[in-house]
């Protein structure tokens, strides 16, 4: 019986609400043909105003019981969610799917640089042990995960400089901007972490400039 009983009111409110406003409309129009029957003149401003009042009246209405509806569809909808209604939690899960859509691009991201980080750490420590391949493969491993892994590129160019500490970059006396590892890992860091880059290229740059 009060199966989609807040749909129900929704129709219900607006068919009411336009057989109020032609009701209205005709009222006033009524009205108004009466008193200039009658040779009111009053009726030029009585008409219109029947038919003005009783279109807001309309329209109040129609939000009040549009109001209503949704008020009892949505605690239907509760209800059917608490008794576990496959219906109901498909319903429930078309609101949440454009909110779950927006949200997924940021939680896979955040997934994968949580996996990522303790790879790079890891290839950090085969880096102090000097066990380039091992380094190599696990910053590779990191940035299948995550491409825009900043310090998985100053890795790879650790790997490729054969220096065992990133901050070691700075004392390798080149131009540490001609290689791609650097420029993607300057690309990807952010603020604070690409001042640090840039630090380590101009203490290379000044070390080279003395030799």
């Amino acid at each position: 019986m009060y199966k989609n009983a807040g749909e129900k009111i929704f129709t219900l409110a607006n068919i009411l609400v336009k057989i109020m406003f032609a009701l209205s409309i005709i009222g006033g129009l009524t009205v108004l043909v009466l008193m200039y029957i009658n040779g009111d003149s009053s009726g030029i401003l009585l008409g219109p105003l029947v038919a003005v009042l009783g279109c807001g009246v309309s329209w109040l209405l129609n939000l009040l019981l549009a109001g209503f509806g949704e008020l009892v569809r949505n605690t239907h909808d509760l209800l059917d969610l608490v008794q576990g209604n496959p219906a109901a939690l498909a319903r429930g899960g078309k609101s949440a799917s454009k909110s779950a859509k927006k949200n997924q691009a940021g939680q896979v991201a955040e997934a994968d640089d949580a996996q990522a980080s303790p790879i790079v750490r890891r290839a950090f420590i085969s880096l102090e042990d000097s066990e380039w391949s091992k380094a190599d493969e696990l910053f590779e491993q990191a940035l299948n995960m995550e491409p825009e892994n900043a310090k998985a590129y100053a890795g790879k160019l650790c790997v490729k400089l054969r220096v065992n500490r990133e901050e070691e970059l700075q004392n390798y006396k080149t131009t540490l901007g001609i290689y791609s590892e650097y420029k993607k890992a300057l690309r990807f860091a952010d603020d604070d972490y690409r001042k640090i880059l840039e630090q380590y290229s101009l203490t290379a740059d000044a070390q080279k400039k003395e030799d």
